[in-house]
């Protein structure tokens, strides 16, 4: 997989950029020991070296487990949680205390900084639950509702990211929901707030910025316009 992404970058970076996968270390634009060199390496390389090292990581998270986990029920994050609950319940409609159990297991692999609502709060947001107590995937008209709520939650802790950043002396965030980042970047793009983008990417955790695609692209078509 390596060989496929170094065709794309010059001699000049590759040396840099295999110390960073080698040592798992997400790929910083100011990493000291190399000064401005990294400035100009194009930002989809950003994401594409900074995925690679997170699969590596799952990959020995995997290796180290003691039950050896499939991979592939290895939870990195919120999004991936939902996903791993809709093939759970697509099968066979199940009680939260059915699904506990194996939740707890494939999420134990979380990014740094990356919080994990409740599963209760997951389930609640995201499906729905029948008169036996079991949860099941929504049809369309249920999706749409649940989509309208979960999307009002997102936003509403959003914003205390922005009213926390926005006090006198704001200290960085150590923990972020990163599908609330998602939907307040989304909606400050829509609403041209772009300096809010920017001032929120610096104060959240770099791996955090730099590993997800989403957030990246809103932080640095944002900083050319503000």
């Amino acid at each position: 997989m390596w060989g496929l992404y170094s065709q794309r970058i010059t001699h000049e970076y590759h040396s840099i950029l295999i110390i960073f996968v080698k040592k798992l270390k997400p790929l910083i634009i100011n990493f000291p020991k190399f000064g401005t060199k990294l400035k100009n390496i194009p930002t989809i390389l950003i994401v594409a070296v900074n995925k690679l090292i997170w699969i590596r990581k799952k990959v020995l998270v995997k290796m180290k487990a003691p039950q050896f986990v499939q991979l592939s029920l290895i939870v990195a994050g919120e999004s991936d949680a939902i996903e791993w609950l809709k093939d759970r319940l697509r099968k066979q409609t199940q009680k939260y205390q059915d699904i506990m159990p194996e939740f707890r297991k494939a999420t134990q692999s979380l990014r740094k900084g990356d919080t994990l609502p409740e599963l209760q709060d997951i389930l609640n947001e995201n499906f729905i639950q029948d008169a036996q107590g079991k949860w099941r995937t929504p049809n369309p008209n249920e999706a749409k509702d649940r989509e309208a709520l979960r999307t009002k939650v997102l936003l509403k802790e959003f914003n205390t990211y922005v009213t926390a950043i926005s006090q006198a002396k704001a200290k960085k965030l150590k923990e972020v929901r990163v599908e609330a980042l998602r939907a307040g970047f989304k909606n400050s793009w829509e609403q041209k707030d772009f300096n809010t983008i920017v001032k929120l990417g610096d104060l959240i955790p770099q791996n955090i910025l730099l590993e997800d695609e989403q957030l990246l692209m809103y932080y640095d078509i944002a900083k050319d316009r503000v």
